[in-house]
């Protein structure tokens, strides 16, 4: 989680100056993409393991492992964080003819 983490913080802190500048390259932009879907990729391996380790704790309603288990789910399900994120970034970055950085 903490290299996910630092990923997000650098790749965000480079988008903020080139947004202070006034454009963001492509490339950038992509980078936000995948930093993005990294970082809710591993929470959700996380709060997955979390829920099964619970037993039937995290099947409660109410249960703060449930409900984060829940809230990485949905967000894993998003269509800009989710699995297609990787695969759209793969076809950009293998000069794949129009594909795009997907900001």
């Amino acid at each position: 989680m903490r290299s996910a983490e630092a990923y997000v913080r650098a790749t965000f802190d480079k988008l903020f100056a080139a947004a202070s500048g006034g454009s963001i390259p492509e490339d950038l932009s992509l980078d936000g993409r995948l930093c993005t879907s990294n970082i809710i990729a591993t929470g959700a391996q996380i709060s997955q393991t979390a829920f099964a380790s619970s037993a039937t704790t995290g099947l409660r309603n109410g249960s703060r492992i449930q409900r984060c288990y829940r809230d990485l789910q949905a967000a894993n399900a998003h269509f800009f964080t989710n699995e297609q994120s990787f695969v759209d970034a793969g076809r950009y970055l293998a000069g794949i003819p129009g594909s795009a950085p997907g900001l």
